[in-house]
């Protein structure tokens, strides 16, 4: 009797949960998708434009370079609500987590400088890194295991988003901001070095791991040594150069109760609410090291020609010709659990590495994404063609799989640079 009267409790809140959330999605709006084999880069084009046209996203900027070449240069649809405020190339837009990127080149910098090992215990930078596993047992995390996401250290979110900063307000101390953080992470959720787990948090303590070995505050070395070196002169922790398009985020969407993590802030962040799309102002995450880049996707593109270049840029070195390597082949540990679904190519083990993900049954590919509120991101390198794509939407969806897999059947090599 009573194992029915279980059955049916479990039934109704079950019931409780899964009709809003279908709901939900029923009502969010739905990307396009692009067509699965285009044999010319007009359906590539063709594609980018019918997706705005559907209003979400509202715009996207992507580049595609091969053999140093920027062979693909396209920017769709409009900046903000009003039709006049066109997309272009040059457009800032919000990277989210692609931003790990860059802190990863930051760390391995610091590497090639003899400023930190990657098996360095973190807590001999930063002693506050006090660990233990979930019986209690004192546990020590590496440089390396933060960057691979191996360390077992708990994903901020969703509370995470909750963490505004607006443009009138300071920086946050990332040190500080990681003492405070950790202290609420401090049990693993797995044994450090067992499998790779994704966390915002890790990269929150490699930006406080960059400013403690540095001496500087972090978003002033990554601007310093790899950004403006980098020609990457509009791209920082903040929108510095317009055109800046505005975040576009569905009415109708599970990440929309997010924002009540902020608060009273949730009234700031709203720009205007139009055609089932909430318009954001500027808005900036208090942590930097895992999520607060902003920037055009010419500028990403040209992060990934450094990288592909073996750590060299316009004859400016940011990495050794060892850690360029390392970057993008070692130390790549897998998840627990397979990638993929019966919607996307892929299938397979996912892998962390060094900042990038690889996917273990695809051709060699290296990518992030970035996604949250308002943009969408992703990035890709292959590193043994010398190819990487690039694309940022004003839009917190993309379908960005199928994108790549469309970009995949056109033949790079033959299309003349743009």
């Amino acid at each position: 009797m009573l194992k029915r009267v279980l059955i049916r409790v479990g039934l109704s809140i079950l019931t409780l949960v899964a009709v809003p959330v279908l709901l939900i999605w029923w009502l969010a709006p739905h990307p396009l998708l692009p067509p699965d084999q285009p044999n010319q880069l007009a359906q590539v084009d063709a594609y980018f434009q019918a997706l705005v046209e559907t209003g979400y996203p509202p715009g996207i900027a992507v580049v595609v370079r091969k053999d140093r070449r920027r062979v693909f240069n396209g920017a769709y649809g409009t900046t903000g609500p009003s039709a006049v405020e066109r997309m272009t190339p040059q457009t800032s837009m919000r990277w989210w987590s692609v931003t790990k990127l860059v802190t990863a080149a930051a760390v391995l910098q610091l590497v090639d400088r003899g400023r930190v090992a990657l098996d360095d215990p973190v807590d001999v930078h930063l002693p506050f890194v006090a660990l233990t596993n979930e019986r209690g047992e004192p546990r020590r995390i590496t440089v390396l295991q933060l960057l691979n996401h191996s360390a077992g250290v708990a994903n901020n979110m969703p509370e995470g988003m909750g963490e505004l900063r607006f443009p009138e307000e300071p920086y946050v101390d990332q040190v500080e901001y990681a003492r405070e953080l950790i202290a609420t992470k401090s049990t693993l959720i797995h044994e450090p070095g067992s499998h790779s787990s994704y966390s915002n948090t890790s990269y929150i303590v490699l930006g406080a791991l960059v400013q403690a070995v540095s001496g500087e505050r972090f978003e002033d070395y990554v601007r310093r040594e790899i950004l403006l070196p980098l020609g990457m002169t509009r791209t920082d922790f903040e929108f510095v150069q317009d055109p800046i398009a505005r975040g576009a985020h569905p009415v109708f969407h599970f990440m929309t109760p997010l924002m009540l993590f902020a608060g009273s802030d949730a009234q700031r962040m709203v720009h205007t609410i139009a055609k089932n799309l909430i318009w954001f102002n500027e808005f900036y995450l208090k942590y930097t090291g895992s999520t607060s880049l902003n920037g055009p996707v010419v500028e990403m593109s040209r992060f990934n020609q450094m990288v592909l270049n073996r750590g060299v840029l316009d004859g400016v070195r940011i990495l050794s010709q060892p850690s360029a390597r390392i970057f993008v082949r070692d130390h790549q540990v897998p998840t627990a659990r397979a990638f993929g679904d019966d919607r996307t190519r892929n299938k397979g083990r996912l892998f962390h590495g060094i900042g990038w993900q690889r996917i273990s049954d695809d051709r060699y590919r290296l990518f992030h994404s970035g996604g949250g509120p308002g943009f969408a991101a992703h990035n890709v390198i292959y590193p043994d063609e010398y190819l990487s794509y690039s694309f940022v939407a004003n839009g917190t969806d993309l379908p960005s799989e199928e994108i790549v897999g469309m970009l995949d059947y056109i033949d790079w090599a033959n299309v003349a640079s743009r």
